[in-house]
């Protein structure tokens, strides 16, 4: 007899069977349900590094988020995994938490598999790409794939292979290539079985250890050059001359370098004021505000002062020895959010009305001053106490207390990069925008300048003065007239159509019979993206450059996701 079934019973069986089928084709859900529900029950800290990948990182374990505990180590290693393992579930377990960092360890066995090494980075790229969509900031450190003892036959591949991501790192600004090959390799040239367990193809704790400085000193070194707070040396260093920052003049008004938030002895600093000025001198600086906490005093002072304006006074004959321009300045931090006022002529009024914050605002404008907002996104870590900051897990918002102080006429900037945030603040560089305010990039320094930076650190943070002058008043007219542009860890961050003057100013485009040649004329560097290509203009370089018609200048900012956009002309 004929057994016939309704189309809609065979429709579920094959339907049924093929949802296990493709279950069952992934061979690691367990491990990845199970980070799933770590995940969950521990949320990943904020700005951590994730090490992605294979069984190398899986074997690690939990020591290996000690071992880069000051990175913030989250661990996602699983499996045996390849490069389309990571990409059948990237979706689930690296994107939504937009990490800052990602380590990232696979590909060996992709090739031992049979996959070749074009192949195998064609899928990384394809990693990348996915990435990048979801998580446009995060940077990539790819962790040379190891040429083990049980895997030598595949040695040439895996060179290969290593050698296509190392050249694409060389020119892609959010990749890195971590060369470990090299840290296993005995005098034979050959990986050295005393770094492998038994197994002849994962490392033991020999072989962690010869990983562990060269992978921290990567990682070191890339937050030095993004946020080069974090890693101060403390050094003396011998009497060598002052830094020369060339930066052409924008039109008629030449480019001053400046630092408007700056901490001394006489409120939670630790040097006086006169040092300021030299170190500002050193890092080639031409003006500064001292800013002390107006309503604290420095307990370790011997000898106080009522007088408010000390730290100013003491270092204005040093200012004027080295020509130096000193703006007087404090800040406000009795309510919670920070202020400074700028270009005032007494604060022991504004000090007097520390009661209220709005009225010792208010008393700073009736003297003239230049108010801004600081650090908006600085984490109040001494919520019982002042001073006060945004709370832990609270949205940045444009507080209704700020917006009535603005609406006031009383708000004249924000600083969009901050030292004491440790980043750039892209939604503080919208409100700019959004709210005609000036832009600012400050240290907010307390200890010494070596203590922080080191001794002249390209990156320091600084707020660049379109002004028609070297002096106080032009100073001051420049920045009631909106003409700053902040420079902080290789980025401009700014405003239209100062952004784009500074860009014209400082890089030359010359039309030639391949394309174009850009040559810059300043000490700041440009990554320009093409075509789909990215490329390196570096300070005082030049640059060939097919017939494009756009240039995208990834690294000067004009708000959020906006990086500046130049159209080439004839």
């Amino acid at each position: 007899m004929r057994l016939t079934f309704p189309f809609f019973v065979v429709t579920f069986i094959v339907c049924a069977a093929l949802s296990a089928a493709q279950v069952q084709e992934f061979r690691y859900e367990t491990d990845i349900a199970a980070y799933e529900k770590k995940s969950v029950e521990t949320p990943m800290p904020e700005n951590c590094s994730m090490f992605v990948g294979s069984s190398t990182w899986r074997l690690w374990g939990d020591q290996l988020e000690k071992d880069f505990v000051q990175f913030r180590a989250v661990n996602r290693g699983f499996g045996g995994s390849t490069i389309p393992d990571i990409l059948h579930v990237m979706h689930r377990i690296i994107t939504p938490h937009k990490p800052a960092r990602i380590l990232f360890f696979c590909g060996g066995n992709d090739i031992a598999g049979g996959t070749n090494s074009e192949t195998t980075f064609e899928n990384f790229q394809t990693f990348l790409s996915r990435l990048w969509t979801e998580s446009p900031h995060t940077e990539v450190f790819f962790v040379s794939v190891t040429d083990a003892p049980s895997r030598e036959r595949f040695r040439d591949q895996t060179l290969r292979f290593n050698a296509l991501v190392k050249e694409l790192a060389e020119k892609t600004p959010k990749l890195r290539y971590i060369d470990t090959f090299s840290t296993l390799v005995g005098e034979d040239g050959l990986a050295d079985e005393k770094y492998f367990l038994p197994d002849r193809l994962h490392l033991n704790r020999a072989g962690q250890e010869q990983w562990i400085p060269v992978i921290t000193k990567a990682l070191r070194d890339a937050n030095a050059r993004m946020f080069p707070v974090s890693y101060g040396a403390k050094i003396h260093p011998p009497k060598l001359p002052s830094r020369k920052i060339t930066i052409p003049n924008v039109g008629e008004y030449m480019v001053l370098k400046g630092d408007f938030h700056m901490h001394t002895l006489f409120s939670d600093g630790t040097v006086m004021p006169q040092d300021r000025v030299r170190d500002a001198v050193d890092n080639g600086l031409d003006v500064i505000a001292i800013t002390d906490h107006i309503e604290s005093y420095n307990r370790r002072l011997q000898h106080r002062s009522d007088d408010k304006n000390i730290g100013y006074n003491l270092a204005k004959a040093e200012a004027d020895k080295l020509n130096l321009i000193l703006v007087p300045g404090g800040e406000i931090t009795k309510s919670e959010w920070h202020l400074n006022v700028l270009f005032i002529n007494d604060l022991n009024p504004i000090a007097a009305a520390a009661n209220d914050w709005t009225e010792m605002i208010a008393v700073a404008v009736e003297q003239g001053g230049f108010v801004f907002w600081n650090h908006p996104n600085w984490l109040d870590t001494t919520p019982d106490r002042a001073p006060f900051g945004l709370k832990r897990g609270e949205p940045m918002r444009f507080h209704d207390e700020i917006e009535e102080v603005r609406k006031k006429g009383h708000l004249h900037g924000i600083e969009v990069f901050s030292n004491s945030a440790c980043n750039y603040n892209p939604i503080a560089h919208d409100w700019c925008n959004e709210h005609d305010l000036v832009v600012l990039s400050n240290t907010d320094i307390h200890p010494s300048e070596s203590e922080r930076f080191g001794r002249q650190n390209l990156l320091r943070p600084m707020t660049l003065i379109l002004a028609e002058e070297r002096t106080y008043d032009s100073v001051r007219e420049a920045f009631f007239a909106k003409r700053t542009i902040g420079w902080a860890a290789g980025i401009i961050i700014g405003r239209q159509p100062w952004v784009e003057n500074l860009f014209r100013a400082c890089v030359e485009i010359k039309k030639t019979e391949t394309g174009w040649t850009l040559r810059n004329r300043s000490d700041i560097p440009c990554v320009i993206e093409a075509d789909g290509n990215t490329s390196e203009l570096p300070p005082q370089g030049s640059l060939e450059m097919g017939p494009v018609k756009k240039l995208t200048v990834t690294n000067w900012l004009i708000g959020t996701f906006r990086p500046l956009e130049i159209m080439m002309e004839l």
